[in-house]
């Protein structure tokens, strides 16, 4: 395949998220829109007024059998990504775009990853702010040392949740920490609003906390109510090394930039990136791996490695416990949230138990 020949795509799912690859695979050099797939009718009738395209299904498996695109843009609902990503296979496309979280379950995000990787097939999955230049200048200063040891990342976001944009923050932050692995993972969640995004239950206010096999602690505040104490408005990603600290964020004015404080920039410093892109360069990304042959899967491994830490925040909350990383379908079953020892209650001796008086694991 040569670098002048137009890759044709079709998007399954065309709400939000379907909606910019939609417009990548019809504007891009490059890439062709040749058509797409949605339960919806009236969803399938914007794709044809906003494009021309008139290659549209309500059954996308009727789409990949008649079509046989070389790239499938998989934007629909976390607990149906996996069926389609597996359906899709079955046509040999050269690349896939799969949306967050890869699936509802970390079970079902492992058989994408698994099925992709058998078959050597590319594959992107559009964490857009991990491609935002503020945060991609930001991480290589960290892998540099501009800030020292890495210690602490303090995330907060407001009006979202773990699963929904917490999977992207956590998406950086195992790039961020590269070959040191989360270790474990404990929650907080509360759900007195009841609320529901894409399909999937959510938290109305949420504290993660993790630690890294190296020490690195994560903290990440989210939910309906959260104050953002940062000049980055509704969502600030505070990176604290032992000689400095990074921030950048995804609103208010300087939403396009980053700050640091460090030896050479003694009170906290703006730094605007002089380049910009946005999440369509993962069509990018992914037409070069397809023609270079060089499939890379770092971007989709480390998606599952924060599926993984998400869907850990759920029985950590409700079952009190630290769950240790990775992920074990057979342990994390085994929980149960009906263990009778409680902080706060008075101890009756009874049911085992530590003396804490005496265990000290480090002296």
């Amino acid at each position: 395949m040569s670098t002048s020949d137009t890759l044709k795509g079709v998007v399954v799912g065309c709400g939000l998220g379907g909606s910019s690859f939609i417009k990548g695979l019809h504007q891009m050099d490059g890439f062709e829109l040749v058509g797409a797939a949605d339960a919806s009718p009236d969803a399938l009738q914007r794709v044809k007024d906003q494009t021309g395209c008139t290659q549209l299904y309500t059954d996308y498996r009727q789409c990949f059998s008649e079509l046989k695109p070389d790239i499938v843009c998989v934007h629909t609902y976390p607990p149906t990504h996996h069926e389609v990503v597996q359906e899709a296979v079955k046509y040999a496309p050269k690349g896939m775009i799969t949306d967050k979280p890869l699936g509802d379950t970390v079970a079902h995000g492992r058989e994408i990853v698994d099925v992709l990787k058998a078959a050597r097939i590319p594959v992107q999955v559009p964490h857009g702010h991990a491609l935002k230049p503020a945060a991609e200048e930001a991480m290589h200063r960290v892998w540099a040392g501009d800030i020292g040891a890495l210690r602490t990342v303090e995330i907060q976001c407001v009006n979202w949740d773990i699963m929904s944009a917490g999977i992207h923050w956590l998406h950086y932050l195992v790039l961020l920490l590269r070959d040191d692995l989360v270790d474990w993972v404990m929650c907080a969640t509360e759900s007195s609003a009841k609320t529901y995004r894409d399909g999937m239950r959510v938290g109305t206010t949420e504290i993660t906390y993790l630690q890294s096999k190296a020490g690195v602690r994560g903290i990440m505040h989210t939910g309906d109510e959260v104050l953002v104490n940062s000049d980055f408005g509704n969502m600030s990603y505070r990176m604290i090394g032992s000689h400095g600290v990074i921030e950048w964020g995804t609103g208010g004015a300087l939403q396009n930039s980053y700050l640091i404080q460090n030896a050479e920039h003694p009170t906290p410093t703006e730094i605007v990136p002089d380049y910009q892109q946005d999440k369509l360069k993962y069509l990018t990304i992914l037409a070069e791996q397809i023609r270079s042959g060089k499939p890379d899967y770092t971007n989709i491994e480390a998606s599952l490695q924060a599926l993984e830490i998400v869907c850990a925040t759920y029985p950590a909350s409700k079952c009190q416990c630290k769950i240790h990383l990775p992920w074990d379908d057979a342990e994390i079953a085994g929980l149960t949230p009906d263990d009778p020892f409680w902080p706060g209650m008075p101890y009756d001796g009874v049911g085992g138990g530590r003396d804490g008086k005496t265990y000290r694991k480090y002296t």
